[in-house]
């Protein structure tokens, strides 16, 4: 009986182990996905600042920046100031999920290969799998604060998308109302 106590024990210890492996390698894969997602998002900062750019030239051309005469002047720069800020702040919070950031990762050294000399089986796979579990704490840390930043990231696009439908709609009215076109 205690030999297979002693398997089942050995067992439980081995699948625990491999759990804890499978954790790290899902969370590191959770990692590097939000590391792809914020590269498109820059992607698509970059298009809604260039057309940015097209309204900024636009209210150069027309100096409603240095003389705004009219409240729609005075719309289309605090809507443009705004746009503006977003986009920084959409671009800082981005760029910050891309900065470097170490995980945790399973090491082979030689501490690493004396542990498993010195040590049963079942010690090597619990203790192995202790350490595992610590690593994918620390690592689901900081996947989880990359994913926060890149959740208000996604909130700010979406506020610079919608201050930039409503700077094309002061645009529109613009020309409406002083029938000029460019």
């Amino acid at each position: 009986m205690d030999e297979m106590e002693g398997e089942n024990g050995l067992q439980k210890y081995k699948e625990l182990y491999d759990f804890s492996i499978k954790l790290l390698n899902d969370e590191q894969e959770r990692f590097v996905r939000l590391d792809e997602k914020a590269s498109r998002y820059l992607s698509v900062l970059t298009l809604l600042f260039g057309l940015y750019v097209f309204f900024a030239q636009w209210l150069i051309a027309e100096k409603r920046l240095l003389r705004p005469a009219s409240y729609l002047d005075w719309a289309l720069l605090l809507v443009m100031f705004l746009a503006f800020v977003a986009i920084l702040v959409a671009w800082y919070l981005t760029f910050s999920v891309l900065r470097i950031h170490l995980l945790e990762r399973v090491v082979l050294d030689q501490e690493t290969i004396d542990y498993f000399d010195g040590n049963t089986l079942i010690d090597v796979y619990y203790g192995t799998a202790k350490g595992l579990a610590t690593a994918f704490a620390r690592n689901a840390q900081a996947t989880d604060r990359k994913s926060e930043k890149l959740a208000w990231s996604y909130r700010m696009i979406k506020v610079c998308v919608l201050l930039l439908i409503l700077l094309s709609i002061l645009y529109i009215a613009y020309y409406q109302l002083t029938g000029k076109v460019t």
